[in-house]
């Protein structure tokens, strides 16, 4: 995760520490409930499909490849939920650190349920990961930020210099 400011106001980087404290486990957790859906897909379909079995091959993978989608989901939440970092007087730094790591992990894991009903996103995952450093794997990559830039209306909060000019829909 690039702990960087996103829109205007996204000043808790106590919040940010917190995602960024579980990036890796939520970035591999991206690409595990997609490899499981296009698997299952697959099999449901009995296409046996090239990308299914190549993408069955994977347990290690390039976290690059899904850090953008990752820190537009983190941004989408910190931008929905932050609550200014305001702590309580009898709650210390850590006490708040752990909060924060909970109440985004939960959100995380339901917001990906929501991810994994769009196929759109899914294939631009498997593709992300399955095709990492080739045009397929770049594709994928813009993919899958076109649609978190639209599904999340970025156009309408973030800073129009960062993830909206490199994947925004007029950006190839």
């Amino acid at each position: 995760m690039i702990i960087g400011k996103a829109y205007k106001f996204d000043n808790n980087e106590l919040l940010k520490d917190a995602q960024h404290e579980l990036y890796r486990n939520h970035v591999f957790m991206l690409f595990a409930v997609a490899k499981s859906k296009i698997i299952q897909a697959d099999a449901i379909l009995d296409a046996n499909l090239l990308i299914t079995e190549k993408v069955k091959e994977i347990n290690r993978f390039d976290h690059r490849v899904l850090q953008d989608a990752h820190d537009i989901i983190a941004a989408a939440y910190r931008y929905h939920n932050d609550d200014g970092g305001q702590m309580n007087l009898l709650h210390l730094d850590e006490a708040l650190l752990d909060r924060y790591k909970t109440e985004w992990a939960k959100w995380f894991s339901q917001e990906l349920v929501t991810l994994l009903s769009y196929p759109r996103f899914i294939r631009s995952v498997v593709e992300s990961v399955v095709f990492s450093n080739s045009e397929l794997g770049y594709a994928g990559q813009h993919a899958i930020g076109n649609f978190l830039i639209t599904l999340y209306n970025l156009e309408d909060w973030a800073d129009p210099n960062d993830y909206i000019q490199v994947y925004g829909p007029d950006r190839v």
